[in-house]
């Protein structure tokens, strides 16, 4: 009896090893077709995310993480189809688990998926002078998570991909020419055309100002206590953009200065109107 037993499940082994093998093959057949997939589209991604302008180190981790793992996924659940593995409660589960997840990583994600779309959309390049928010400074490095920048006070600043995602981005360097544009007032007295002859031939003196297009000085408005005007000047890029318009600042109080034009203060008129 037992010999008869041995004989039944041995043979209900090599059946289930027959019906079985061609989906193991199969399987591993998937998990092969698409491991060539990756060996062979892996060399081209990374030239077309350097042709794009991404990073070495970021174009890697796009490739060699994000890209290998989303084919190893599909691959997984293909193969598991051949073997007629039912996949829903993992999925189901997986499911669960990418909601909790989700949410303690939400941040993280988010800056991930804002430094996708900062590669893509290139609102700005790595040496190029830019404004977010209050912060301003020149690009040293672009990563999945977060933006580099360094300040004019020589600081380090880590910006959240997100940050700038949300936030009102300046390219200062985007197209090369700059135009400053400095405020400043004068007193109702003063002839605006004596101004504006003595604040040209100033400003197109400092250093870094282009002479084309030339420096203007125009009347913006009635203020209060003075009238508004704008000086502006052209520089050729945002490396000199600071530097000349603390220049610039200082070039018009001392012209105003030596000229005698009045520089007038916030200022006030009371009438007292006495009763009869």
């Amino acid at each position: 009896m037992d010999t008869i037993n041995k004989a039944l499940n041995f043979e209900g082994f090599t059946s289930a090893l027959t019906v079985s093998l061609p989906h193991l093959l199969s399987a591993f057949f998937v998990l092969f077709i698409f491991w060539i997939i990756y060996r062979v589209t892996q060399r081209p991604l990374m030239r077309l995310l350097a042709w794009r302008g991404v990073q070495t180190a970021n174009a890697e981790l796009l490739v060699n993480t994000v890209y290998r793992v989303i084919l190893f996924i599909i691959a997984v659940v293909i193969a598991a189809g051949q073997l007629g593995i039912n996949l829903t409660a993992v999925v189901a589960g997986l499911g669960i688990a990418g909601i909790a997840l989700g949410f303690a990583a939400q941040d993280t994600l988010a800056n991930i998926i804002s430094g996708v779309l900062i590669y893509i959309d290139k609102p700005f390049k790595i040496g190029q002078w830019i404004t977010v928010g209050n912060m301003y400074g020149r690009v040293q490095k672009i990563t999945m998570r977060t933006t580099r920048i360094r300040t004019l006070d020589n600081t380090f600043v880590v910006i959240p991909n997100q940050k700038i995602a949300n936030e009102v981005l300046v390219n200062h360097s985007s197209h090369g020419e700059l135009r400053i544009v400095v405020p400043f007032g004068i007193a109702y007295r003063e002839s605006i055309p004596r101004v504006r002859g003595v604040l040209i031939q100033a400003l197109s003196e400092i250093k870094g100002v282009r002479k084309d297009p030339p420096p203007t000085v125009v009347a913006e408005g009635f203020g209060d206590s003075a009238i508004n005007m704008l000086a502006r000047v052209w520089v050729d890029n945002a490396d000199k953009e600071r530097a000349t318009l603390f220049m610039v600042v200082e070039k018009i109080k001392e012209t105003l200065e030596t000229e005698k034009i009045e520089i007038p203060f916030p200022q006030m008129e009371v009438a007292v109107r006495k009763d009869r």
